[in-house]
């Protein structure tokens, strides 16, 4: 199933909120996220659509430790940890237009070190309430720092 490119956005300032902006929707999305920290701490979640509402469901495997989950969230929850380092997430989501869920998997790692050498991981899957298809997808960070510029999302599609 090949992918196309479908957008991507960098800060160009510092930041809480990575808006991919309207994108085509299609029946698979590939979601990649890349973020370092600026006057404190960061980490990654996802809204779809700007939908901020009771309508995440999640299930979390943090480096090897306990299953968690999640029901009625306002997000997909952190795809990574909370970290005054480096993060990334890479998110497939399957978008079939006229389901009600759309469900999610993501794979993100945290720099806790600042060394690059010994990244936490993250693996998430989950579900997201809404019959039609996702056409933006924002990444927030919910800690108290902020995105360092130059953070982006970028955003690939297939629709086979």
């Amino acid at each position: 199933m090949p992918y196309e490119f479908l957008t991507s956005v960098v800060l160009g300032s510092n930041g809480d909120t990575i808006d991919s902006g309207t994108f085509t929707a299609k029946k698979f999305l590939y979601a990649q996220i890349q973020a370092n920290a600026t006057g404190g701490n960061i980490n990654c979640n996802l809204t779809f659509d700007s939908v901020a509402s009771s309508k995440y469901t999640i299930c979390e495997y943090i480096d090897g430790g306990s299953f968690f989950r999640n029901n009625t969230l306002s997000n997909t929850d952190n795809l990574t940890g909370t970290t005054s380092g480096g993060i990334m997430a890479n998110v497939y989501i399957t978008n079939t237009d006229g389901t009600y869920n759309k469900t999610f998997i993501s794979d993100g790692i945290e720099n806790t070190t600042g060394a690059g050498n010994s990244p936490n991981m993250k693996h998430i899957f989950g579900m997201f309430e809404q019959t039609s298809q996702i056409t933006s997808i924002q990444a927030n960070n919910g800690s108290s720092g902020d995105y360092l510029a130059g953070a982006s999302i970028s955003i690939f599609g297939a629709d086979n």
